[in-house]
């Protein structure tokens, strides 16, 4: 599980560098919304493996 919150946590670093890099207008418009779309598919993919790995471990029989 530690390798997941490691995860989130690096997630959670690009989504500030990606407002920051909005606010310096480094990034607008599509890419901006590409980036953010990835960025939370990610991170419901991240909530799903997570939850996943502690029913396993909850009820290994599974």
């Amino acid at each position: 599980m530690r390798f997941l919150a490691i995860a989130n946590g690096s997630l959670r670093e690009l989504t500030t560098c990606l407002e920051i890099a909005q606010a310096l207008r480094y990034v607008t418009g599509p890419d901006l919304e590409r980036a953010n779309a990835l960025s939370d598919e990610t991170r419901r993919m991240l909530i799903g493996l997570r939850a996943s790995l502690q029913r396993k471990t909850l009820n290994p029989e599974s």
